[in-house]
């Protein structure tokens, strides 16, 4: 008898070990769901499309690099070297290695990338709290002025507007949740028509048509002085419009992690 059960054991570990070659020991143990969770393809450093992926991981010098309780670069995971610094003053978000995220204060911090050329289409996910903000600051710029960015016109009423070109579009009121965390996943299309959307979580995708506009930076928040007080645990950018089965995927794969909702 003895013997029988130690064989079952034996095959019951065999099994729970196959099929799991893209796994990933998640650093987020206080906010997760299990102990490891899977790492999306989509994600991995070798996906054709992962163009940058920020997240605060284990909060060495793989992940970022800092001087004393602020970053001066935090560094791109997707082998692309696309990473985003601030070098020096006042000016840089704080590590918050009690919650593993990066905040961003609401007077001028943050990290950016002026060399960062790609073009449309792209699809963002942010895994951010909104802690506080002001009306027409912005969340994330991937070019100058209004033709790129992600814009909370209305932080009363939480609502997010996405820029492309000269125009945008708005979701409704109570978009996204105050002051808790969301997944935040924006695609923009050139100017597909009803080609681009947003969306918070695993709710439904608020959708609109941009004018063609390519990208020349990362800026996060921003550094034209209309910033948000936010905590980001993870910021991906991808040069392709994911469609709605693949974000679903991810967006679940995040929750996943960092248990968000």
């Amino acid at each position: 008898m003895k013997r029988l059960l130690l064989i079952f054991l034996a095959c019951a570990l065999v099994a729970q070990v196959e099929g799991q070659s893209i796994i990933r020991a998640n650093p987020f143990a206080r906010a997760q769901v299990s102990g490891t969770v899977e790492l999306h393809d989509s994600l991995d450093a070798t996906a054709y499309y992962l163009h940058a992926r920020f997240l605060y991981g284990d909060g060495s010098a793989t992940y970022m690099t800092d001087d004393g309780s602020v970053l001066t670069q935090w560094t791109d995971q997707s082998g692309d070297n696309n990473h985003i610094v601030n070098a020096s003053g006042t000016d840089r978000p704080a590590k918050d290695a009690v919650n593993e995220e990066i905040d961003f204060d609401d007077t001028d911090d943050y990290l950016a990338d002026g060399t960062f050329a790609y073009t449309q289409p792209i699809t963002i996910y942010m895994v951010v709290r909104i802690n506080t903000a002001a009306n027409f600051d912005d969340l994330i710029r991937i070019n100058s002025g209004t033709t790129g960015k992600i814009q909370i016109p209305d932080a009363t009423n939480r609502t997010l507007r996405v820029f492309g070109g000269d125009s945008f579009f708005d979701t409704g009121n109570g978009f996204y949740p105050s002051a808790s965390y969301f997944i935040l996943c924006v695609v923009f299309n050139n100017d597909v028509a009803g080609g681009s959307s947003i969306q918070v979580n695993g709710g439904s995708a608020t959708t609109g048509t941009l004018a063609t506009a390519s990208s020349d930076r990362i800026e996060l928040t921003t550094t034209t002085g209309a910033n948000p007080g936010v905590s980001i645990k993870e910021l991906i950018i991808r040069t392709t419009a994911d469609g709605s089965a693949l974000r679903t995927a991810i967006i679940n794969n995040l929750n996943s992690t960092y248990s968000v909702y």
